[in-house]
């Protein structure tokens, strides 16, 4: 395994055990999205330190992670702030999986097809929550859920990666 797909299959399983953790453990929504949020800032941050290519896309998804975080503390929360920052949050996120995408598609190769696959779950999940979120309580078991997807979708690209480039 490469260094790279290691670092993102390593840093996937821990943002998997945080949002476990925060699901099992926290009950403070403030707290519990922001442990989400700097996690994911941190290990994305990590994974950019770690790697000797031109990729971005942990770079822009670290930046996304701050902002968010920072801006929890920065708006008062209600609801409509929650999930204001969280879909813009998410939307963001989407364009930098979507740059993505479009590298891989320009090198004629197929692993855009897995990134758009991928996007569509993720943003697909995010609106079923945040619609969720509009009409009941705001949860932070929802949000630890998303990010326990989020990462583990991001583990199964990185083993993707592996199995491609070990053919």
């Amino acid at each position: 395994m490469k260094k790279k797909e290691l670092y993102f299959l390593i840093s996937s399983i821990c943002l998997f055990i945080v949002g476990g953790l925060v699901y099992i453990f926290c009950d403070n929504l403030k707290l519990g999205l922001g442990i989400i949020l700097a996690f994911m800032s941190l290990f994305k941050f990590i994974n950019l330190l770690n790697m000797d290519s031109k990729d971005n896309e942990d770079l822009f998804g670290s930046i996304l992670a701050m902002l968010a975080f920072i801006s929890l503390f920065y708006f008062d929360l209600v609801t409509k702030n929650i999930i204001l920052i969280f879909l813009v949050w998410l939307g963001l996120n989407s364009l930098v999986k979507l740059k993505k995408a479009d590298y891989y598609h320009d090198k004629k190769d197929k692993m855009w097809i897995f990134k758009i696959f991928t996007l569509f779950i993720i943003l697909s999940l995010g609106l079923i929550i945040s619609l969720n979120l509009q009409t009941n309580d705001v949860n932070i078991k929802l949000f630890s859920l998303f990010f326990m997807f989020y990462s583990a979708i991001d583990g199964i690209e990185a083993l993707m990666l592996y199995i491609k480039e070990d053919k």
